[in-house]
């Protein structure tokens, strides 16, 4: 056995131990999210799926689990042919063509068509994402067609940016891939940094309107002494929301296209690390189910029973605020209030 064979199967070897450490992290991975994707379904179809926004979020809810399903499947299939072509090399091609030739020929038949595939599901996950936030800016300022036209034009451009840095990874639509890793970060974080800036932007807008409706709504309402405020936790819940959602959709995707571009000749644990974090989906999926959580929480604030004295028609602390808490949950959730008018 010459030299170099002997050292590219030792390569192979380590390169089937961690595809297999890489598809064993990515099933724990998996296992988790399945369980609170199950859970956010169930709270939707508790509330009741005949208001159009319930109806929304559950049928984006279903896309992103088949997403996921489809990522796992993708990856991990892809890391175990990896695997077993690696070890059982396939006896169909000749064994004159050295070691070497053979890998190169085994490479190109099994993975040609599952590589064009690799970056559609996080891009999707990553679009329904950006979508979603985007469309609750949209709805709450209907009154300012200024604002809607602004988020509308951001939101096509950044699925434009999406879809073309899916076509740039996968080579589909005669789009050639680039080779030059300097162009393909360039495209990458093109694409981040605008999806980035949408969801700041988009977010910064609910948070402003719902700060100015709690304003408004504050100096029409009775304080009675020593009230206790509970609306700012829930402008805080709004708030965290948003950041907890765009650290785990770009802190993925930064991770990944950070390994996807090493060129370090050991790379074993670079190949498990990517194997775990091309499953960006499952990232994805726990920023955007983050939100029916916080809905518990904000469920938690304002479902607070009501004391009224029916005599003296005064009613307590938790009485007069739970209008506007309600008002504030229902904004969140992307609901309007009586045409964008407060209640």
């Amino acid at each position: 056995m010459l030299f170099d064979e002997a050292g590219i199967l030792t390569e192979i070897g380590n390169i089937s131990k961690y595809s297999v450490i890489g598809i064993a992290v990515m099933c724990v991975e998996f296992g988790v999210y399945i369980p609170l994707a199950t859970a956010a379904l169930y709270i939707l179809w508790g509330k009741g799926l005949q208001k159009p926004p319930i109806l929304i979020m559950f049928i984006i809810q279903i896309i992103l689990v088949l997403n996921a399903i489809w990522e796992v499947v993708l990856v991990g299939g892809m890391s175990l042919l990896d695997a077993l072509f690696y070890i059982f090399i396939d006896p169909r091609l000749d064994f004159e063509q050295g070691l070497a030739a053979r890998l190169a020929a085994v490479e190109g038949v099994h993975r040609k068509g599952w590589s064009k595939m690799l970056g559609w599901p996080g891009n999707i996950n990553l679009l329904v994402g950006d979508s979603v936030v985007v469309w609750r800016a949209w709805v709450l300022w209907e009154q300012r067609p200024v604002v809607r036209w602004m988020l509308i034009i951001l939101g096509i451009c950044n699925g434009a940016l999406n879809i073309l840095d899916s076509l740039y990874s996968s080579g589909i639509g005669g789009v050639p891939i680039p080779s030059d890793n300097t162009l393909r970060l360039f495209i990458t974080n093109l694409f981040l940094l605008f999806s980035l800036a949408l969801n700041i932007a988009a977010t910064m807008l609910i948070v402003c309107k719902v700060w100015l409706l709690d304003r408004i709504h504050s100096k029409a309402t009775v304080q009675p002494e020593h009230a206790t405020e509970r609306s700012p936790h829930v402008n805080v819940v709004i708030f965290f929301s948003g950041v907890r959602s765009y650290l785990l959709h770009h802190t993925g995707w930064i991770l990944r296209v950070k390994l996807h571009l090493l060129t370090l000749p050991a790379s074993n644990i670079r190949h498990s690390f990517r194997c775990m974090l091309d499953c960006n989906g499952i990232l994805s999926n726990a920023g955007d189910n983050s939100f029916l959580f916080d809905a518990a929480l904000c469920c938690r604030l304002i479902s607070q029973p009501i004391e009224c004295n029916r005599v003296s028609g005064q009613c307590s602390v938790e009485g007069v605020h739970r209008s506007r808490l309600r008002a504030l949950a229902m904004l969140w959730k992307g609901g309007s209030l009586n045409g964008g008018k407060i209640p």
